[in-house]
Formats: structure tokens, C-alpha cells, sequence
């Protein structure tokens, strides 16, 4: 059993005990991903666009991974994921900046800049709607390039 204190990028802070059985089931395996520091959920491994999902936030999800191999040299397959997790003791060493949407972009190039992996695993995703609460738009993209640009080296 393997006890863990985890940040959660919606403000929540979760610590809880897990099994080895279920981290590996999940994808983490210290043998294959040494070094590893976060654990990033990607709707995209193994799949393509969800049935649901509009090609614009298809397309801008994706189109961000490549801005951020361009600013960091590393590729995520969804960088815009709400889930994320980090060490707990993490997030507090990033003096972080921002406050919007952009402040995902912020952690993932900060915790690159500093050398850190980050391991994606495959996640479930339902699509929400505009009128379902979606707020996230074309906006929103620029901001996270020009995020991903700004703390790419930290």
C-alpha cells in the first residue's frame, strides 16, 4: 500500500491511501517512468476526437500540444486535461502567477523547465456543452500559447 499526497489542479487536495495495484493499473510504474513527478490524464490516448466533443475544442486541445513541444520540446497529448496531479509539496515551489485557465499551461511548462516527467494515462471523458457550462473559447487558446511561451524556461 502506497500512501499519497496529491494536488489536485481544482483547488482540491486529496491524500489517501491507494494500492500499488491500482497505480500500475493506472499506468505508473517506476521502472518505466523513473524521474516521474505528475500524473496527467489524456482523453486522446488510444483514441481520437469523443463522439461529443466539438472539432473546435478538438482541434484547440490538440493544436496546444503542438504550441507547447514548440515552447518546451516536449509533447503532452492533452495538455488542457482537468486532471491533474502533483506531489502536494509541488505546487507551493512554483510561484505561480496566473489565476485563469492558463494557470494548467503554467504548471505543466514550469514543471518541464525543471527537468520534471510528467506521465499521461488514459481517462473517461463526457463532453460538456456551452449551455452545459462550458466556458472555456478561442480566447482562451491565445492565452495558453503565450503562456506556454512565457514560463518556458521556468
Amino acid at each position: 500500500m502506497t500512501k499519497i499526497e496529491l494536488a489536485q489542479t481544482e483547488d482540491s487536495i486529496l491524500s489517501f491511501e491507494i494500492s500499488d495495484e491500482a497505480l500500475e493499473s493506472a499506468g505508473w510504474n517506476p521502472e518505466t517512468y523513473p524521474g516521474a513527478i505528475a500524473v496527467y490524464g489524456s482523453r486522446y490516448l488510444g483514441k481520437g476526437r469523443h463522439a461529443k466533443q466539438s472539432l473546435a475544442a478538438y482541434l484547440g486541445g490538440r493544436s496546444l500540444s503542438l504550441v507547447m513541444l514548440a515552447c518546451t520540446g516536449h509533447y503532452i497529448t492533452d495538455t488542457v486535461t482537468a486532471l491533474k496531479l502533483f506531489p502536494r509539496t509541488l505546487l507551493p515551489s512554483l510561484a505561480l502567477e496566473t489565476t485563469g485557465f492558463e494557470t494548467d499551461h503554467e504548471i505543466t511548462a514550469k514543471v518541464l523547465a525543471r527537468g520534471l516527467r510528467i506521465v499521461e494515462v488514459p481517462v473517461s471523458y463526457f463532453p460538456r456543452s456551452k449551455e452545459e457550462g462550458k466556458k472555456i473559447g478561442l480566447a482562451d487558446w491565445f492565452i495558453g500559447a503565450r503562456t506556454f511561451w512565457r514560463y518556458r524556461r521556468g
